[in-house]
């Protein structure tokens, strides 16, 4: 996780270290921040304005 983390510091926006971080925090119990990121990333990321 110290690895996604780090990679985000200098690259904040990118939506590929973000998912990564989620699914490393999902791994380590941390469910609520986990999914919360990746809802982050999708709403960032999708073109459907319904999202």
């Amino acid at each position: 996780m110290r690895c996604q983390r780090r990679g985000l510091e200098e690259f904040p926006g990118d939506p590929a270290l973000r998912s990564f971080l989620a699914m490393a925090l999902y791994k380590v119990g941390e469910a609520r921040e986990a999914v919360s990121t990746l809802l982050q990333v999708l709403a960032a990321t999708s073109d459907d304005p319904r999202v």
